[in-house]
């Protein structure tokens, strides 16, 4: 379970346990970050405030979720910030901001306490835009003096009469790219906002729709207004270099019920889910009614062939997307000598663009990632999504010929804030409790969501709910070595020693080398006096390679347990000299 491995079993959140230095070396969960079962999610800065909450008051939760609170609310002050200074107009920006604060699809990552991870990313990420949107204002205003524009409009655009000395734009250009560090210091999509800030520089700001346009401009003389672009892509590179080595060079191992697409040997099946996912996660930014915590395993059945009807969805999207840039790259620049704001097209254009750019990480094009869809990931992308709406609101508005057509589209807008903050009101019910949590996902992922209702079950000693639990799991997905390896765990503590057994052996065919199976195989084969079984589970168990599971300590310290066992085997059996040679190994 995440918050387990996360916070309560992270012994980086425990200074009795590890230094503050250890916080760089160690994934999010806890993992040597160059373990070869890490996740490779490096995360410090996240972390470091989970340490933080644990000093000053333990494993308490009320402290971690008031945390997450106060950054969804920093954020979303931010936004609102950016979004003024975007478009001028303070009535877009407050209705982006409304939709973005009671969207439903947040809640994972403001009640989930591991979402602090993408809340931190975002505070930062827009950090990091706005300090760009400031350098590349002032740095416009400086070049319009030199050439003579009038600032009356220059000042009129940037907001401001107070005129800068040169000092500032460089201050505020390593702002910038500090602040995309820290971003992916909390979470490594935060980095995206770098493709952001070139974008609105390059693409909205200077104009270059077209890449020969953009190369035409590189090849001319000395141009001090792509001297910011270079610096962020050096520091894009550089970021991501430093990243690459820093986990050892190696690509994160996940499994095939993680993402299942990225493991399926057909490249069409493939390409054609990876297509519709995108699609997906935008029905869940329009309509955030059904939400689930996981959506791994079948949850989404893949798209294996051209006749799915889901292709024309993914058509549609991807239709729609290419006659905007069609349409956008025939466009004239409106800031040619920067004296004016954004265009209402040019705005449409950057929203979507904050809609798809940190979203890009998501979508299996670079790397594959360890997640079917993860509502957690649109915290930021739904920014975009938001401005979107926002903009369509006010020129609705403005197109409407009564004030009963405003009242119909104020009552609209009314209604979807309504519906948003009662599901979200009603989303945080089921993050109030594990059990809940895992019982609203059955609908979506009934295989995991049953094989952890099996576990609370368990924990709380109600053995027949949890074999309930674990069984109906292993109905819908009976390849499910955890659900098979707890049931027999069940069955163990209930001294249905056979049946154990058969669940043991049932866990370790589908994950041959899961150690703590091996272990509790040969505990239940001693129990019913099978020594020779048990004497060559203990054996194998020692010598199996547990590097690439996700949690290695668990599994190496199951290993060492199997050779104590061992030793204690031959003991009773009075073959001292073999137990001293297992025991010393």
């Amino acid at each position: 379970m995440t918050i387990s491995r996360a916070i309560l079993a992270n012994e980086d959140l425990r200074p009795e346990s590890t230094s503050w230095s250890q916080l760089w070396f160690d994934d999010f969960w806890g993992t040597p970050l160059r373990h070869t079962g890490s996740h490779k999610s490096f995360r410090p800065l996240c972390v470091t405030t989970f340490r933080l909450n644990y000093l000053i008051h333990g494993l308490q939760p009320a402290g971690y979720h008031i945390v997450n609170v106060i950054l969804h609310a920093l954020t979303t002050g931010l936004l609102q910030q950016v979004l003024r200074k975007m478009t001028g107009q303070n009535d877009v920006a407050f209705i982006a901001v409304l939709l973005f604060a009671v969207h439903p699809v947040h809640t994972e990552a403001v009640a989930g306490v591991v979402g602090r991870a993408d809340l931190g990313a975002a505070f930062f990420f827009l950090m990091s835009f706005l300090a760009y949107i400031y350098y590349c204002q002032f740095r416009d205003q400086v070049a319009d003096e030199g050439t003579g524009f009038d600032l009356i409009r220059t000042k009129q655009a940037l907001g401001t009469s107070v005129k800068c000395g040169p000092v500032i734009i460089p201050v505020l250009l390593a702002a910038s790219c500090i602040f995309a560090l820290l971003s992916c210091l909390f979470k490594e999509t935060g980095i995206t906002v770098i493709g952001l800030c070139l974008f609105h520089d390059i693409v909205i700001l200077q104009g270059f729709r077209r890449p020969q346009e953009l190369l035409r401009a590189v090849k001319k003389s000395h141009n001090k207004r792509l001297e910011g672009s270079f610096a962020l892509l050096c520091w894009l590179c550089l970021v991501l270099t430093a990243r690459i080595l820093w986990m050892g060079s190696v690509p994160p191992r996940f499994a095939p019920a993680d993402n299942p697409a990225a493991d399926s040997p057909f490249i069409q099946t493939r390409f054609l889910t990876f297509a519709y996912l995108p699609v997906l996660n935008l029905k869940l930014l329009i309509n955030p009614n059904v939400l689930s915590y996981d959506w791994s395993m079948d949850a989404v059945p893949l798209v294996t062939t051209w006749f799915d009807r889901r292709n024309l969805l993914s058509a549609i999207l991807y239709g729609g997307l290419f006659l905007l840039g069609k349409r956008f790259s025939g466009m004239a620049c409106s800031l040619k000598e920067q004296s004016r704001l954004i265009s209402e097209e040019e705005r449409l254009v950057l929203a979507v663009a904050l809609l798809i750019i940190p979203f890009l990480p998501a979508t299996n094009i670079f790397f594959y990632v360890g997640f079917v869809l993860a509502e957690r990931i649109l915290y930021v992308p739904s920014m975009g999504f938001a401005w979107l709406l926002a903009e369509g609101l006010i020129k609705a508005c403005n197109y409407a010929k009564s004030p009963l057509q405003r009242r119909t589209i104020a009552a609209g807008f009314c209604g979807i804030m309504l519906a948003h903050s009662w599901r979200t009101w009603n989303r945080n019910y089921d993050w109030m409790t594990e059990e809940r949590l895992y019982l609203s996902g059955t609908g979506i992922n009934p295989a995991k969501s049953w094989s952890n209702l099996g576990n609370i079950w368990s924990q709380r000693g109600k053995l027949k709910e949890a074999e309930m639990g674990y069984r109906r799991a292993l109905m819908h997905k009976p390849n499910m070595a955890d659900a098979h390896y707890n049931l027999g765990l069940l069955l163990q503590e209930q001294r249905r020693m056979n049946e154990s057994i058969t669940s043991y052996h049932n866990a370790i065919t589908f994950r041959h080398n899961m150690a703590v199976a091996h272990l509790n195989l040969g505990i239940a084969l001693q129990g019913l006096g099978r020594q020779r079984e048990a004497e060559e589970t203990y054996k194998h168990c020692a010598q199996l390679d547990t590097s690439s599971l996700k949690d290695p300590k668990l599994h190496e310290n199951a290993k060492i347990t199997c050779l104590y066992n061992l030793g204690r085997l031959f003991v009773d059996e009075h073959r001292y000299q073999v137990s001293i040679s297992t025991e010393g190994r």
